[in-house]
């Protein structure tokens, strides 16, 4: 167990009493914004290895990082879903890999072997279930060449955390051979799914895989939209290794022949390499020997072109895979909460021609979006924008991305729904206070020079939110971007905190005339009187109804963000809450 550390020393700024979260917009210099948590109490920061956690409810601030130069203790949080809903952080504290979760200002060490490297992915709603990948050692017993395996560790019932398990892996890439890594990113809310990819051999494809687990708690796993993987069928017979021989002429002479040749070679080194010195190794064989040698060079040949003419099938046709199917990003994978869809970035390679081409002509990226339960995937576009990365997914499917001019723009797509710029989605939702303060903060008039192409471009008013990620509900937006419209800004980067108010955020208890509606941990509603009940979830559906409730209900339902209205006679309320 580790306390809070900065360079060493522990420091927690702000106020120590309870408060709720922010209603004020908030900038942040020289602050990269990384992480929210789902209910947006907590924010990360990450840079360089040092992190920054922020609880927005107390002002709290813990930063990590490493005492000096030396020190390996190098800070980052998970490259999934990083945080429970009650509070726990996983991630890494050592440069080589330890993993560790964060709560409560505290950093504990989960079991491992200190001979293996272990980096900490997701973790699931309640806390109980962690995934990770980590090396492979001998003492696993494992006959695989796949060097990076997925990993989970399971909270016992006594509050002890399991030894990692490793889960079943494809051993083998489409080509035959072995994949490098193979990975668990995130974990669904109740824990029994969990989202991954593969790194093939040569280290250029990554595919997506899904893990499921089965009622007897057994671990199966399948690649997800496999008629992305080679999709025209290319044949990679596996040429093998090239283990053949050249005949050496020398090994057909006897050794009085042999020796005269020396004697020859000798005598033309001596003479300054004269050519009328130079001795043809085939003038000391017999013919027999010559003639043998000669029938063995060309078996040799033969074998030698056949190889190379496998070889070079093998590699032309990996080559033409790379502007022939999605190219999918290492590290860039996320999931919604009920393990139904999930994303990753794909990597687009544009060439002049549909030959083998000596270099691309252009690149773009995009989100690519896939279907758990229908196998349907698709590129999630947007029009006139062809670099964006994606960023963050909530619970209910909500993806965020950053790209556009400069990559400092932000997009939000709804599940379902198309993108829109995420400065226009928050106007939409916003208060005039916060509409202000974001023309002021986040717009942006300069002219900027792309070094790349020695031109000069000018912008006006231009929103600038970059890399964004949001709580569950939508009510709590972190964004961070390079301050580009200003390069002598010392500050070099900004961090913004935009909460919503009004109908976007999550509210815990409401009462009108003769009923009250609280909402409390459990997926419990607290109800005063008898009350008709209906619970929606973030797509609109009805998810529970209950007639005449009162006291405290378990509605049952997973973690989430919901819709509660409660009736009675002519009273009503509605709440957003967090489960």
């Amino acid at each position: 167990m580790r306390k809070s550390l900065l360079l060493g020393s522990v420091v927690i700024l702000g106020a120590t009493t309870m408060q709720a979260l922010p209603t004020a917009p908030q900038s942040l210099p020289k602050q990269t914004i990384t992480k929210i948590s789902p209910d947006g109490r907590y924010v990360v920061c990450e840079e360089y290895g040092v992190m920054m956690i922020t609880d927005l409810e107390t002002d709290n601030q813990y930063v990590y990082g490493p005492e000096s130069e030396s020190d390996m203790h190098f800070y980052t949080s998970g490259h999934g879903k990083a945080w429970s809903d009650n509070g726990i952080m996983v991630g890494n504290t050592m440069y080589d890999g330890c993993p560790e979760y964060w709560q409560n200002g505290e950093w504990h060490t989960l079991p491992y072997n200190a001979d293996r490297t272990i980096y900490l992915t997701g973790i699931n709603a309640d806390g109980s279930m962690i995934c990770g990948i980590g090396s492979v050692l001998a003492s696993d017993n494992l006959d695989t060449l796949v060097d990076v395996v997925p990993m989970i560790w399971t909270l016992g019932e006594d509050g002890n955390w399991s030894q990692p398990v490793i889960l079943p892996y494809p051993e083998i890439d489409f080509t035959g051979r072995p994949n490098q890594y193979v990975y668990a990113h995130v974990i669904s809310d109740d824990g029994k799914t969990i989202f991954g990819h593969t790194h093939d051999y040569s280290g250029r494809f990554n595919f997506p895989i899904l893990y499921e687990k089965d009622e007897k708690g057994e671990w199966s796993y399948r690649m997800v939209a496999e008629e992305l993987i080679n999709p025209n069928h290319y044949e990679f017979e596996d040429p093998g290794e090239f283990d053949m021989m050249q005949p050496n002429p020398e090994t057909y002479m006897n050794d009085e022949q042999l020796e005269d040749y020396h004697d020859a070679l000798e005598a033309y080194y001596a003479s300054g390499y004269q050519q009328e010195y130079y001795p043809d190794v085939y003038d000391y064989m017999t013919d027999e020997m010559y003639a043998r040698y000669q029938e063995d060079l060309a078996f040799y040949e033969t074998k030698a072109m056949e190889f190379n003419e496998l070889l070079e099938k093998f590699y032309i046709n990996f080559d033409k895979l790379t502007y022939e199917q999605p190219l999918f990003s290492m590290n860039v994978a996320y999931m919604d909460g009920k393990g139904t869809m999930a994303a990753m970035r794909q990597d687009r390679i544009v060439f002049d021609d549909t030959s083998i081409p000596e270099g691309p002509s252009q690149s773009f990226c995009n989100p690519y979006i896939f279907d758990l339960t229908t196998g349907e995937s698709a590129p999630a576009l947007i029009e006139g924008v062809d670099k964006f990365t994606p960023t963050a997914m909530t619970s209910d499917g909500t993806l965020l991305a950053y790209g556009g001019k400069l990559a400092s723009e932000a997009y939000i797509k709804l599940r379902d729904k198309e993108w829109l710029p995420l400065y226009d989605y928050i106007r939409s939702k916003a208060s005039e206070e916060v509409k202000s303060w974001m023309e002021e903060n986040i717009c942006h008039s300069f002219t900027y020079m792309d070094t790349d192409t020695g031109m000069a471009e000018t912008y006006e008013n231009l929103p600038m939110l970059g890399f964004s990620c949001a709580s569950d509900d939508l009510s709590i937006f972190a964004s961070s971007v390079d301050t580009l419209w200003d390069l002598q800004d010392e500050n070099y980067s900004y961090g913004y905190i935009i909460p919503l108010t009004g109908d976007s955020a999550v509210g815990t208890v409401a009462s009108d005339g003769n009923i009250s509606l609280k909402a409390l941990p459990g997926a419990v509603l607290a109800l005063s009187g008898k009350t008709d009940v209906e619970v929606y979830d973030m797509q609109g559906r009805r998810v529970f109804a209950a007639k005449d409730a009162e006291g405290n209900i378990n509605t049952g339902l997973a973690s989430g963000i919901y819709t509660v209205k409660a009736t009675y006679g002519s009273d009503s309320c509605v709440i957003k809450a967090l489960f």
